[in-house]
């Protein structure tokens, strides 16, 4: 069954009933009668069409036929309305609504007619009719604080009608006057305070008079300046789109350089040939500074007749510069586009500044998405990097601890460094034989002579207490201008080096060796190398240092009386120029030979260990023991005299006698003294003397 056939189902069903339906009250072609107009000014029913009429209106108003010559014309006022006039008898009166300016026939009600509508269904009324009296848009404000009254009104929130709800009837005093338009169970609606806090509200939400409104081209170049993944494509976007959308002459970007932020370089331009893309722009007191300051577009003609901005106004007008426009975001500037001139008629307007200001505010948080990219892609490179070196570290200590001799770990030392790029480079050790720091490890071929020419740096340089406070192994910039490094090596030496990095090695406030690097292959290397190099320059000092002591490897002589005597006549040196004694004691056991083919080697030891442990116990801080042979020790006591001395070696003597006093045998301890001066005038002339 169709739609119309139900509904003429429907019409007959509710005709049965007595009662008309919608269909009923629309006449057809034959039922329309022709409404004429009197001269009184009321419409009747006419049986005839005047010829000359220009409207013919038809009963109930459904229809209206307007001639050509009447279209446009506006009515006139010849024919007012009659007060006094009075329909005929056998005539319907049409009421006319003039207020609303169209005629309406009443409808008459119908017995039994069904109203579709319930009270329900009343719309609530929204805007209060009373603060829309007396508002004129012609006049100044009316039109907008019109629209104010509108936005107030229409932003009370209604709560949900549900099946259960509760329905509240306004009384007639509840409809009438604006303040009474709050809906039960919520709270009064404060007019005054909505009006003094909508300015706020828009000021966080929206810019201030927004001028460009083509949101479909905005949103398109949006899109494309989204998808940019490199600064590259970040930079041809937003040239592209400011040239082609506003028409300048050129466009160009600047940025702040990555190790000098306060200085600003040209990295892309369009429409201009720069032989020059460095040109530095300075980001203090000047042009620059107000565009981060103000974050706002700025015309150069406002500092055409500044004298003080001068300088910079014709720089940034020798890249055909007029507008500068700040990529912003989260209060950072990390860009500007800049713009020239127009290449149409007429100034920049206001929409096209608009237009470049949200071009740029998109482009500001693509240009913070790709920055922190680039940062992430550094770091994974600099952390894969270290796992690299760090594996090659462990690589080469591994290896260096299985070898023999100082000469398999040194070129096994020398690999590891060319990969690194070191071509130039020394590993000075302390030696105690000379008092110096010699260079033990360098390069093949030894390009400044290090080796070569047996150079040595004393313990006594100013070089030495120089690199005890350093904190940590770094480079040094314009070491050639620093005069301690100056006096370190020679003229042709340094003219070979291109830059110093140097990495001490310390232990126990001494400084054991160091390694320095004279010359890098040009490379790009990791941010960290300098720890790396720190790590592989201790690792490779203490095994140099631990294979010496041990007296392993190439090391066929052993020299263990010259360290005794320089220690000695260091200590010497000391006590005689602050002009205080100098006391040495030579202790021997006369009968150790007997004494270990009676008891043994282990008891002997036990003899040695014993003397060690009682001479340390009874010695301060500036005095020390050293055993020279194999039944013999010479205490040295700095600052102390004879007599000290002798009460000393006597009570040394007593105790060990006692511990070691066996029925077989009685230890033969006996003891030598010499002063300064009155024994000896030199550290030789003393041990001469307890010979």
């Amino acid at each position: 069954m169709g739609l119309l056939e139900k509904a003429l189902q429907y019409k007959k069903e509710i005709n049965s009933r007595g009662g008309k339906t919608l269909i009923d009250k629309i006449q057809g072609p034959a039922e329309t009668e022709i409404m004429r107009t009197t001269d009184d000014g009321i419409r009747r029913k006419s049986d005839k069409v005047r010829a000359d009429a220009a409207v013919t209106n038809l009963p109930g108003g459904d229809v209206s036929m307007v001639t050509d010559d009447e279209l446009f014309k506006l009515p006139g006022e010849s024919s007012p309305v009659k007060p006094d006039a009075q329909p005929e008898a056998d005539d319907e009166p049409v009421q006319e609504n003039k207020s609303a300016g169209e005629i309406s026939r009443p409808r008459p009600e119908v017995p039994g007619e069904i109203d579709p509508l319930t009270a329900e269904d009343e719309p609530p009324v929204l805007i209060n009719k009373l603060d829309l009296q007396g508002l004129d848009e012609t006049q100044p404000g009316g039109a907008k604080l019109r629209e104010q009254n509108i936005m107030r009104d229409t932003a009370v929130e209604f709560p949900e009608i549900g099946d259960n709800a509760a329905r509240h009837d306004f009384t007639p005093d509840e409809k009438q006057g604006p303040e009474n338009t709050a809906i039960p169970g919520q709270e009064k609606f404060d007019r005054d305070k909505f009006r003094s806090e909508l300015p706020e509200r828009i000021g966080q939400t929206t810019r201030h008079n927004k001028k460009f409104h083509d949101f479909m081209v905005l949103y398109e170049i949006g899109k494309e300046i989204v998808r940019a993944e490199t600064r590259s494509e970040l930079y041809d976007v937003i040239l592209f789109s400011v040239m082609g959308q506003i028409g300048t002459s050129s466009a160009s970007i600047i940025i702040p350089e990555e190790k000098d932020p306060g200085v600003w370089t040209i990295v892309e331009s369009r429409g201009i040939v720069l032989k020059n893309k460095q040109m530095p722009l300075r980001d203090k007191g000047g042009i620059l500074s107000a565009i981060i300051g103000r974050r706002e577009i700025i015309d150069l003609d406002e500092y055409k007749n500044l004298p003080e901005f001068e300088e910079e106004y014709f720089r940034l007008i020798s890249i055909d510069a007029r507008l500068l426009c700040p990529l912003t975001t989260d209060g950072r500037t990390p860009g500007v586009i800049v713009v020239g001139e127009k290449i149409t008629i007429g100034d920049y307007t206001d929409a096209e500044k608009d237009f470049m200001v949200s071009i740029a505010e998109i482009a500001a948080m693509v240009f913070r998405k790709i920055a922190t990219i680039e940062e992430l892609q550094k770091f994974s490179i600099s952390f894969k990097e270290d796992i690299g070196l760090n594996s090659a570290i462990g690589e080469l200590m591994n290896g260096i601890t299985r070898c023999v001799s100082v000469d398999s770990a040194n070129a096994l030392a020398r690999e590891e460094l060319a990969k690194l790029g070191l071509s130039s480079y020394a590993l000075f050790i302390r030696a105690g034989k000379n008092d110096a720091f010699v260079p033990v490890l360098t390069e093949k071929e030894d390009r400044l002579g290090l080796v070569g020419e047996g150079h040595t740096i004393p313990l006594d340089h100013p070089l030495v207490p120089y690199l005890l406070e350093m904190k940590e192994g770094s480079r040094i910039s314009a070491f050639q201008d620093i005069t301690v490094i100056r006096n370190s090596f020679t003229e042709p030496m340094l003219r070979k080096m291109s830059q110093f990095w140097v990495f001490p090695y310390k232990s126990g406030g001494n400084l054991l060796g160091f390694m320095t690097v004279f010359h890098m292959e040009e490379k790009e290397y990791p941010q960290g190398l300098h720890l790396h190099l720190d790590r592989l320059s201790k690792l490779l000092i203490s095994y140099t240092i631990n294979m010496r002591s041990l007296g392993t490897g190439d090391a066929g002589f052993v020299d263990t009386i010259d360290p005794v005597i320089r220690r000695l006549q260091k200590s010497f040196n000391g006590t005689k120029d602050l002009g205080i004694p100098f006391t040495l004691v030579m202790l021997s056991i006369k009968n150790f030979k007997r004494y270990h083919s009676l008891y043994g080697n282990e008891d002997a030891n036990a003899l040695i260990e014993r003397c060690e442990k009682t001479i340390s116990s009874r010695l301060s801080d500036s005095d020390y023991a050293v055993r020279v042979e194999r039944n013999k020790i010479l205490i040295v006591l700095p600052g102390k005299n004879k007599k000290f001395a002798i009460t000393l070696a006597n009570t040394i003597r007593n105790e060990i006698g006692q511990l070691f006093h066996r029925k077989e045998m009685q230890l033969m301890l006996m003891y030598l003294t010499a002063e300064y001066p009155e024994d000896g005038e030199d550290v030789f002339a003393l041990l001469d003397a307890i010979e």
